[in-house]
């Protein structure tokens, strides 16, 4: 039976948090019987029993009985580079978290992330473990803060929040429950419930994204600007140079909504499946040759930044699992996505 894993990369965003704030990062590696290259490698990934492990040296160095809770108030934005980038580039809060919600499925195998709404315009944002695993919760105080943290950079300010609820019970600890109540605002946290989830209202979810650039919007602003001057050299009509430009545009923007499928870039034009392909082999085109160079032009450009993981590409490109972007990437230039990595430099 395979151990329960989970990236690496919220330890190395937590690491550069506790260098701000005067930590030995390195020493806290140490502690933790962490080998720095794990956290160097954008694809490594942790045991849970490493990551609890890591949490306790943690609370111990900065002397917090909830550190999770802390340090996820001090991991400046840009530094998860996915993360970041959906709520940068997403037009709305509740679409920001809707991605993000996608992105947990490929990267936690220990968490999960729903959005629902409960009544009374109000939306419950639900981070719940699969299974307990660890005792002290610091991981997941920090996933739950995180969160809330990148909706704060977002709007530009703090919201006002209905209610904060967790799973586990602190007990009768009036200095612990001070730990939450400054991270939340409100005096609205409560312990001992069925989930552990923040409460907003439907209007701050709706709220515009105040956060509108990061370093993966202009990557994949670029791309697709190479996509379209490469259509706009075809010897094509005008008019069907406009439909590929158009069909481009919406395929490009499905893709990071995560629905790659035909039938949705063709409601973008009105017509059914069967019609926009019949469109597509007009111009010598196909749904398929659209999805797979748009794809496969995409993560040529993320896999030039050695900083962004397979598994953030895999989900950047709108593929479920990892390994059907790997099968993909092979098909397309005989090479595995980390071979084609290696010859880059």
């Amino acid at each position: 039976m395979s151990r329960k894993t989970t990236t690496t990369m919220g330890l190395k965003a937590v690491l550069v948090g506790l260098a701000s704030l005067g930590h030995n990062h390195v020493e806290i590696l140490k502690k933790s019987h962490i080998n720095p290259e794990k956290i160097d490698d954008p694809d490594g990934r942790l045991s849970l029993s490493k990551i609890d492990t890591f949490w306790k040296t943690v609370a111990h160095t900065t002397k917090q009985a909830r550190p999770g809770l802390m340090m996820s108030q001090h991991i400046p934005f840009g530094t998860y580079h996915t993360i970041d980038y959906l709520f940068a580039s997403s037009p709305t809060i509740e679409q920001g978290l809707k991605r993000l919600a996608r992105f947990y499925k490929l990267m936690h195998q220990d968490l999960t992330l729903e959005i629902r709404e409960v009544g009374n315009d109000l939306v419950k944002i639900e981070i719940n473990e699969k299974q307990t695993t660890l005792g002290h919760h610091h991981h997941l105080d920090y996933e739950i803060g995180l969160v809330l943290s990148r909706i704060y950079l977002c709007l530009g300010k703090n919201p006002s929040i209905e209610e904060v609820g967790f799973q586990y019970d602190i007990g009768n600890y009036e200095n612990v429950l001070q730990h939450y109540l400054a991270i939340f605002g409100t005096d609205k946290v409560t312990f001992s419930r069925p989930s552990n989830y923040i409460l907003l209202h439907e209007k701050v979810i709706k709220s515009a994204s105040q956060k509108n650039k990061h370093h993966l919007v202009d990557i994949l602003e670029k791309n697709t600007q190479d996509i379209l001057n490469n259509i706009s050299q075809l010897n094509v009509e005008n008019k069907s140079e406009d439909f590929l430009t158009k069909a481009t545009n919406i395929l490009r923007e499905e893709i990071k909504n995560g629905d790659t499928s035909i039938q949705k870039v063709a409601d973008h034009f009105k017509m059914s499946s069967r019609t926009f392909q019949r469109k597509l082999r007009a111009i010598n085109f196909s749904y398929s040759d659209l999805l797979n160079e748009t794809r496969k032009k995409m993560s040529k450009e993320l896999l030039q930044d050695n900083n962004v993981s397979l598994t953030e590409i895999s989900f950047l490109l709108g593929f479920s699992e990892s390994s059907s972007f790997h099968k993909a990437f092979k098909k397309w230039t005989g090479m595995t996505p980390k071979d084609y990595r290696s010859s880059l430099t």
